[in-house]
């Protein structure tokens, strides 16, 4: 088996590395995970489109992370925070709007319980991409109500999180 790196047989897909050649057939792609959101110096990832002294963005950041084993990870070029899943996006669009940036909208899992009346309140709107799993957003820019951004964080984690995680948080 023969590994060729990037470049040698001309270009691969983006976030392919290299390929495994066994008797002139691909039987392998390796994916490199690591650099995948890195930006664009190596034109492989997404571009950051965020920026860690955005005052919304730190507030958002603070209330995700008090909850318990929350960590932020940058993917598709935005903080998202997560507890083993994702349960909150910080920036996004519009579902069908995906050209109209949202740069300080927080996406987030509503309680299924609530999530038809926050679809009726005007504030809440479907994102694109993660829209068609449940998820709602909120455009901070307009609306910083930051008592409703904890609750709605606080929904979300307890739709994903572990039950050790919820008992932490209840406790």
């Amino acid at each position: 088996m023969t590994a060729y790196l990037l470049g040698e047989l001309g270009p691969l897909p983006c976030g392919v590395v290299g390929i495994c050649v066994s008797r002139l057939r691909i039987s392998h792609a390796f994916r490199l995970t690591q650099a995948y959101d890195t930006g664009y110096p190596g034109g492989m990832g997404h571009p950051i489109m965020f920026d860690d002294a955005d005052p919304i963005l730190v507030q958002v950041r603070s209330r995700a992370l008090a909850l318990p084993e929350a960590t932020e990870k940058v993917a598709h070029g935005r903080p998202t925070f997560r507890c083993g899943k994702m349960f909150a996006m910080y920036g996004g669009a519009r579902k069908g709007e995906t050209r109209v940036r949202l740069d300080n909208a927080l996406l987030f899992i509503p309680d299924p319980g609530e999530r038809e009346a926050l679809v009726q309140d005007g504030r809440f709107f479907v994102p694109a991409y993660v829209g068609a799993y449940g998820w709602l957003g909120i455009d901070l820019a307009d609306d910083r109500d930051w008592a409703e951004v904890t609750e709605l964080l606080d929904a979300s984690f307890r739709q994903i999180a572990p039950k050790r995680a919820i008992a932490v948080l209840d406790g």
